[in-house]
């Protein structure tokens, strides 16, 4: 077994939560194994899988000690795994590592460098490349540099600012898996069970404080028929949380106004911050979101023609 050198920069927790995730988990963990950064660990928490994760896991924790894997006794739903593997890290910095998705060998490098110079950050994230199913950590080969990702001006000190970008610029929410101060995130607890609680989560990020986006395409989505986040209504989302979600989540831009409204009363800013916050969502949800109306209230009334 290697045993990590002891290192003077901050410990960067690396949360991997995974169900059923054999196909691709290897490549992620190696990913992640491969960073330059010299202080990590890797938690591996297991939502209760059923195939062959436990066995892959098993030989990293074996041969590398900054990682470990736990596992669930019976399976919980995506957002309790990824409130599990947050509980789960130690260090005064994390992230979010899909287990089919993957980080490029100086992703966590370079957000330490970004939080290093300026300390007020409470979030640094890359910009994203799309990775194919064949893609693996110890190649170049396969990484998609034209994926079309967010574009998000997060570095206001305004935190109505913040909110606004986020509300009309963030469509694929890869910016969650950016690199926290980890009492930041664990400042918006708990991670609730509905389809956009990522997009919530980093709400009320934003709005504790400036966040950055890098340049560089660091950070890897591998987009494949499986992803969890085509399961987006009805029985399959049911599953996904595994609890059967109120109706209202299926009405998706109506359910994520009030969870933000929520999450802007509920944050640490002065009144006359939350008021203006409140007046950014009122104003700037129905506008961007006007695109999903009708196809939300179809899904919605099939749900209800379907139970």
């Amino acid at each position: 077994m290697s045993i990590p050198p002891e290192s003077p920069e901050p410990l960067v927790s690396v949360a991997l939560p995974v169900y059923n995730g054999s196909a691709y988990i290897s490549a992620s963990i190696e990913a992640v194994l491969a960073q330059t950064y010299p202080n990590i660990e890797l938690t591996i928490v297991d939502a209760g899988s059923t195939d062959q994760t436990e066995e892959i896991c098993a030989r990293y924790v074996e041969t590398d000690a900054r990682v470990t894997y736990s596992r669930a006794a019976r399976y919980r739903g995506l957002s309790e795994n990824h409130q599990a593997a947050l509980a789960s890290c130690r260090g005064e910095f994390m992230c979010f590592v899909a287990a089919d998705d993957a980080i490029a060998p100086t992703f966590v490098q370079e957000c330490m460098h970004a939080h290093a110079t300026d300390g007020n950050l409470v979030l640094v994230f890359a910009t994203t490349a799309g990775i194919t199913a064949d893609w693996r950590a110890d190649s170049s080969a396969n990484v998609d540099e034209t994926y079309a990702d967010d574009t998000l001006e997060l570095i206001y000190s305004r935190p109505s600012d913040r909110l606004t970008d986020l509300i009309r610029q963030l469509h694929m929410c890869n910016a969650f898996g950016g690199v926290y101060r980890t009492a930041v995130i664990r400042d918006t607890l708990p991670f609730e069970a509905f389809q956009g609680w990522d997009r919530v989560t980093l709400a009320a990020v934003v709005l504790r404080g400036r966040c950055l986006q890098l340049p560089a395409r660091l950070q890897y989505r591998r987009v494949h028929n499986e992803q969890a986040s085509k399961a987006l209504h009805g029985a399959q989302a049911d599953k996904l949380f595994n609890r059967k979600l109120p109706e209202i989540a299926y009405l998706e831009s109506v359910n994520l106004f009030f969870k933000q409204a929520s999450v802007v009363m509920g944050a640490p800013l002065s009144p006359i911050d939350s008021v203006r916050c409140m007046l950014a969502l009122i104003v700037r949800w129905p506008i961007v979101r006007r695109f999903f109306w009708a196809e939300e209230w179809r899904l919605f009334r099939e749900r209800r023609a379907a139970r």
